[in-house]
């Protein structure tokens, strides 16, 4: 247990020596991006560059002119990696919740006179969803069980219902 103790603050010290090598690497991936700012990179790059450094110094004697270039590109997939995870997490964003909210209707409380203005151009499958899914609150699993449909039926059925309230909603506040 001591050795992995040393091997730790040897791995720390080396973080500090060698703070131009991370802030350069952060910088070729990007100052900040998504939720992360400059100084959470920096300590991810930190904790990529002792996690590196701990698997060199347990297998084999360190070389700094190998393991530099090395973990410098570490440093640099991990940080790629956690910018396609935000891109790909920001992709998923449901764009017509975010109308919806900026309209002041939400999914889960949608007021009554909306419903009563879709009412008069949807389906009974339509009035059914509405009732169970926005009124009453339950899940769309659920419903899909009791009215034995898909719930990916029901997942497109909501998506045009959402889309109706926007388009309608839109038309109004421009009259």
């Amino acid at each position: 247990m001591e050795n992995s103790n040393v091997h730790y603050e040897e791995a720390w010290c080396a973080v500090a020596e060698q703070q131009k090598l991370i802030h350069g690497a952060v910088k070729s991936v990007g100052r900040t991006f998504g939720i992360y700012t400059w100084e959470d990179l920096v300590l991810e790059a930190s904790i990529v560059f002792v996690d590196y450094y701990l698997k060199i110094a347990r297998t084999k004697s360190k070389c700094w002119e190998d393991f530099v270039p090395q973990v410098y590109r570490r440093i640099q997939w991990h940080l790629q990696d956690l910018r396609r995870r935000e891109l790909w997490l920001a992709a998923k964003v449901d764009h017509s919740e975010i109308k919806l909210s900026a309209l002041g209707v939400s999914e889960g409380g949608i007021e009554i006179n909306c419903i009563m203005i879709m009412e008069r151009c949807i389906t009974n499958r339509e009035r059914q969803l509405v009732k169970a899914h926005w009124i009453q609150g339950r899940a769309l699993s659920r419903i899909s069980k009791e009215m034995n449909i898909p719930i990916r039926t029901l997942r497109h059925c909501r998506q045009q219902l959402k889309n109706r309230l926007i388009q309608s909603s839109a038309l109004a506040a421009q009259k």
